[in-house]
C-alpha cells in the first residue's frame, strides 16, 4: 500500500532549476521531502531538568529589573527583599555569591518528619513534598550549602522517606 499525505508530513523546500533548464527559466521547482517526525522523550526520564523549573525564593543582595525567560519572568530584584525564581536560576545567582537561597517549607526537618509519618501511615505524603523532592533536595544541598540549616538531619530524613 502506498503512503498517502494523511500517513505522513510533509515539507516543501524550492530549489533551483535543473542545469538543464531553458535560458532564462527562473521557475523555482518544488521538491517534497518527508519530515521525520520525533516523538519528545518521557519526562520521567529527565526529572533533574523538571525540578530545576521548580520555584524557590532567594534574597538578592543586587538590584535589577525583571528577566524575562522562555518559562516566564523573574524579577524585580532588590537587596534585601525576598523574590521567588526558578531552582536553576538561583542556584546560578548562588554560585555567582549575588543570593542567599531560603530553605523550603517543605525542606524543613519537621516538615520532612511529619511527611515520613504520613507516609508510614500509608495516607501518602500528598503535597506535603514536591514530586521531584529528591532532586530538588539533593541540588539545594549540594548548591547551597551555607544557606541550609541542619543539613545532616534533612539528608537522613530525604533517604529515610525515599526509603519508605
Amino acid at each position: 500500500m502506498a503512503d498517502t499525505p494523511a500517513e505522513h508530513d510533509f515539507a516543501v523546500s524550492w530549489s533551483e532549476p535543473r542545469r538543464g533548464a531553458a535560458r532564462g527559466s527562473r521557475r523555482w521547482v518544488p521538491r517534497l521531502a518527508t519530515l521525520t517526525t520525533a516523538t519528545p522523550p518521557p519526562t520521567r526520564l529527565f526529572p533533574t531538568l523538571q525540578a530545576e523549573d521548580t520555584r524557590v525564593t532567594i534574597i538578592p543582595n543586587f538590584a535589577h529589573i525583571k528577566f524575562d525567560f522562555i518559562s516566564g519572568e523573574c524579577g524585580p530584584f532588590e537587596p534585601g527583599l525576598p523574590v521567588e525564581v526558578p531552582l536553576w536560576l538561583a542556584l546560578t545567582l548562588k554560585r555567582q555569591l549575588k543570593c542567599q537561597v531560603t530553605t523550603p517549607k517543605w525542606l524543613e526537618i519537621d516538615e520532612l518528619r511529619s511527611a515520613i509519618d504520613a507516609e508510614r501511615e500509608s495516607t501518602g505524603f500528598g503535597d506535603k513534598v514536591p514530586y521531584h523532592y529528591l532532586e530538588i533536595a539533593s541540588m539545594l544541598l549540594n548548591g547551597a550549602k551555607e544557606d541550609i540549616a541542619n543539613q545532616d538531619a534533612i539528608r537522613t530524613a530525604i533517604e529515610d522517606l525515599k526509603d519508605i
